[in-house]
């Protein structure tokens, strides 16, 4: 009794389940120790795929009826072959992943990990390599080497021909006039003017440091003073040798930031009352024919400025560079222009010689351009050499080159005026011819929206 009692307690307290025919449950364990004898004996038929460390199959593996569904091949997913889940069988281990971030926890703030962080840190000069320097703009390096292949100088310490010496010694001489109170307002504006950008700088900076014409407060008559002139191309200094375009390219063309030369009639009619003219009406219509300036804004230059922002990075190399090329124009242009009015006789040096003014916000260089034929090897050559160099914080060096300055201004409307006077009626006849070239305008195709260009033969 005690037995079928016990019998049938172990009966009621298990549940009712399907008939152990029809369990599956303990199917997986006979595959799995099927597979394990087999493959003990057989371990070498186990093949490998190429692409993954998992195998893919067995040569004598039981029928498919007697073991799970064969998953895909190369699944990377499961860490033992896809049908075995044997502990026992020796399969690759799959490698961990690297960490990427190795480094250690972030320390506290405090004084004694500092130190050590400073100690750590403190090498001799010779145990760590040196950085490499960054990479420099070659733009300068680049433009004077261009601005050589084209004969153009600049700053090459050649000494200046005779007349042309003994015209910057007249003009460093001691004027009778008192010095105006332009030098020290530099140096009271300077600060203000080295933090902004060239623009700016050049507006606060450009009346105590030029001049400018009738129409502003002590202005100078027959004078105009324009910002970013446009200068005509065709008399920048030819190639000097077939090579040299293939190697530099062409010149770019020229636009001084400030340029001071003679005033037009078509300017100096404009203000009530008219402002006072160098040109007679017949001279200003030949000087139009000869102008060097776009849109004739300006008659015979004399003086250009380049203005930098140090602050910005630019310097006075990067403006001497630019003033080298705007004056070796405008000297082959005065030497064309009197080459056409005298075809007997060469051009003079101080008739074509041309002064510019270079700043970057804390010195002041002026400079004196010529033309001159190298005695060697018969080439023509731009010159640019330094006259004068002051620092804007020094109201002695500031009074010497404003003395400088006006004395070349008392040349430019004396001297100089009256040798272009003489030589336009000269120039007239020799003129180049220019043709008409008549063009559309997008806007209208009648005559009164065309536009005329001129071109010369």
């Amino acid at each position: 009794m005690l037995r079928k009692r016990a019998r049938s307690t172990s009966s009621a307290s298990r549940p009712a389940t399907a008939p152990e025919a029809t369990r599956p449950a303990k199917r997986p364990a006979r595959v799995i120790e099927t597979v394990a004898l087999h493959t003990k004996r057989r371990r070498s038929s186990i093949k490998y795929c190429s692409r993954c460390p998992y195998s893919t199959g067995f040569a004598d593996c039981p029928p498919a009826s007697s073991r799970p569904r064969k998953r895909r091949a190369c699944s990377v997913d499961p860490p033992t072959p896809p049908h075995l889940h044997s502990s026992n069988l020796h399969t690759p281990k799959r490698r961990q992943a690297r960490s990427l971030d190795r480094s250690p926890p972030p320390l506290r703030l405090t004084r004694e990990n500092l130190r050590s962080f400073e100690h750590s840190t403190h090498f001799s000069p010779m145990s760590i390599p040196r950085n490499p320097s960054p990479t420099r703009k070659d733009t300068a390096i680049t433009d004077k080497k261009q601005l050589a292949g084209y004969n153009i100088t600049v700053d090459k310490g050649i000494a200046l021909p005779e007349v042309l010496s003994d015209f910057v010694k007249k003009l460093k001489r001691s004027r009778e006039q008192e010095p105006s109170p332009h030098a020290q307002a530099i140096i009271d504006t300077r600060r203000a003017a080295s933090v902004e950008n060239e623009i700016t700088a050049r507006k606060m900076m450009e009346e105590h440091i030029l001049f400018r014409g009738e129409g502003y407060f002590d202005g100078i008559k027959c004078l105009t003073l324009k910002d970013q002139v446009n200068l005509i191309k065709d008399y920048l200094p030819k190639s000097p040798r077939v090579t040299v375009p293939e190697l530099w390219g062409s010149l770019a063309r020229p636009q001084p930031d400030s340029c001071i030369g003679y005033i037009t009639a078509t300017e100096a009619t404009t203000h009530t009352p008219a402002f006072a003219m160098p040109f007679t009406r017949g001279e200003n219509d030949m000087a139009d024919w000869h102008n060097v300036v776009h849109n004739a804004d300006t008659h015979f230059p004399f003086l250009t400025a380049q203005w930098k922002a140090a602050i910005f990075g630019e310097n006075q190399v990067h403006a001497s560079l630019q003033a080298a090329r705007d004056g070796a124009l405008i000297v082959n242009y005065m030497h064309n222009f009197y080459s056409l009015a005298y075809p007997n006789r060469a051009p003079t040096q101080l008739e074509t010689c041309h002064f510019s003014l270079t700043t970057e916000g804390y010195t002041i260089i002026l400079w004196i351009h010529w033309r001159e034929v190298d005695p060697e090897d018969g080439e023509v050559y731009f010159r640019m050499e330094e006259v004068e160099m002051a620092r804007m914080a020094k109201l002695g060096d500031l009074l010497d080159v404003r003395r400088i300055l006006h004395n070349y201004v008392d040349f430019a409307l004396g001297e100089r005026l009256r040798s272009i006077k003489e030589a336009l009626p000269a120039f007239w006849p020799n003129r180049r011819e220019k043709k008409v070239k008549r063009i559309k305008s997008q806007s209208s195709s009648t005559l009164s929206g065309s536009e005329l260009r001129w071109i010369y033969r």
